[in-house]
């Protein structure tokens, strides 16, 4: 033995191409025995006897690491292991076998005490060698518990999906790059009156009206060029002569490269919404129209009021009395002006204040006869809108201030300069002035208990917009007032 021994390792030294062989011989052998190792370990073979009797011929380890002990029953009767739903399963995968067909079946199974696992069994049959009957069964068990989990997994997730998808009113639908629909939902079906059947794998020129189909069309190519979501308003013209007007959201859906593989669409039918929208549109503008009406016949009715001053003032010979009438006259002219103002403009509700500043000046510059060429004006007014409830306040405190410049400001042949102007606040709010660069005015002039009713009024306004008044005489007088724009529902008291 030892020579034999000796012999071969010479052999060996002697000829490296048999080393070789002999070393690959070890390895297939040591593989050999690991796929045997695994075979006994995963598979199982079945002996059945002519009388049907089956015993197991190898794989008793595999049983038990399933199901913790080789079962006492055989198949035909379903295993002890084998959960009840599964048992027709189970006798179909075996009666397919003894049929001589290579089947494989899912089968949940008890494992443990309280636990349960889902297995595949693979059969492949053997016929006897007189080839009437199966003698032999071979395979394997695979255990798919994790994927018949994700199994379920997705198709809850997917009834949740289609439970969403068909309860949505909006019609959704997706489509693949060339525009064909490859999903859509109940809500869709029922809007155009077609089944899913008859609308699937088609585009929109197959199954919509033409208008509308080229209008889908546009909004289709347009979501993919610019790659984003696009909301369009697409009309759906009916025989009846009416029209259903979708809002719709269209976005495109990229591959994993990248490049565009559809889009997803929600169409909601805003018919309704539109014609409430125009419904309101021509109630606002019926409003506007009786509003502008409104404004016109006040101001005609404050006209009437001041040429019922104007004849009375001609009765009267009293000069104190008819001045009385004139300043009333110019108090209800400024009045007016703001609702002729209103009358000629768009918005309804503000006035631009620095056009009716300069038409107020001008005109108590000509009621006053004023020589534009002694007296110069100057208006220096940002565009600020004002309300009805603080333009009105604001523009009877500039006929007050300027009326009472006009009179007292100068003497007669006098030069001058008057000057009116509003800003916005530095913080908040509006800085209204009014300037003159005349005598000033009396050293006896109490200003917070004024005994004249021009400065009594303007007074009585401040207090109303909740402002400041401050006079500064210097070269002149100058009025500023401070104040915010008021509540436009009700004025303070």
């Amino acid at each position: 033995m030892k020579k034999a021994k000796g012999e071969d390792a010479a052999l060996r030294q002697e000829n490296p191409s048999l080393k070789r062989q002999l070393k690959e011989l070890k390895r297939i052998n040591s593989l050999l025995s690991t796929l045997q190792d695994y075979a006994q370990k995963t598979h199982f073979a079945l002996v059945l006897s002519p009388r049907g009797k089956v015993r197991i011929e190898w794989g008793e380890e595999v049983l038990r690491q399933y199901f913790g002990a080789v079962p006492d029953s055989l198949p035909p009767s379903p295993p002890p292991f084998l959960c009840p739903e599964s048992y027709r399963e189970f006798k179909t995968w075996w009666k397919r076998l003894l049929q001589g067909e290579t089947a494989s079946a899912d089968f949940r199974v008890k494992t443990q005490p309280g636990k349960t696992c889902w297995i595949r069994a693979f059969g492949h049959p053997h016929w006897a060698q007189s080839g009437k009957k199966v003698s032999r069964i071979t395979g394997n068990f695979q255990d798919i518990t994790s994927q018949k989990e994700t199994e379920r997994a997705l198709i809850e997730s997917q009834a949740r999906f289609e439970a969403l998808f068909n309860a949505a009113p909006d019609l959704i639908y997706f489509k693949d790059k060339k525009g064909r629909y490859l999903l859509i939902n109940e809500a869709f079906e029922q809007a155009f009156g077609l089944k899913k059947e008859t609308i699937l794998g088609k585009g929109d020129e197959d199954i919509l009206p033409a208008e509308l189909a080229a209008q889908c069309r546009r909004s289709d190519e347009e979501a993919v060029a610019k790659g984003k979501a696009v909301i369009k308003e697409e009309v759906l013209a009916k025989t009846d002569s009416q029209e259903i007007v979708f809002e719709t959201i269209k976005a495109p859906i990229f591959s994993h490269d990248g490049s565009p593989m559809g889009l997803v669409g929600i169409s909601r039918d805003i018919t309704q919404r539109k014609e409430a929208e125009a419904a309101l549109r021509s109630l606002v503008k019926e409003k506007e129209t009786l509003l502008k009406e409104i404004h016109h016949r006040v101001k005609n009715n404050m006209q009437v009021i001041s040429s019922l001053l104007s004849l009375q003032a001609q009765k009267l010979e009293d000069q104190k009395a008819v001045q009385a009438l004139k300043e009333c006259q110019e108090r209800i002219h400024s009045m007016a002006l703001v609702h002729d103002k209103l009358y000629q403009q768009e918005a309804l509700h503000r006035i631009e204040f620095s056009s009716y500043l300069r038409s107020l000046a001008t005109q108590l510059f000509h009621a006053y006869q004023v020589d534009a060429s002694l007296i110069q004006l100057r208006v220096e007014a940002e565009e600020i809108s004002l309300n009805l409830n603080t333009a009105i306040p604001c523009g009877l405190i500039v006929n007050e201030l300027v009326t009472n410049a006009l009179k007292h400001a100068f003497s007669p042949g006098e030069k001058g300069e008057l000057v009116i102007s509003l800003q916005r606040g530095q913080k908040e709010g509006f800085v209204l002035a009014v300037k003159d660069n005349g005598r000033g005015l009396p050293e006896d002039l109490n200003l917070k208990k004024p005994d004249t009713l021009g400065l009594e009024i303007v007074h009585i306004l401040v207090n109303q917009l909740g402002g400041k008044l401050q006079v500064k005489v210097d070269g002149g007088t100058e009025f500023r007032i401070t104040f915010g724009e008021q509540s436009p529902s009700l004025s303070k008291e």
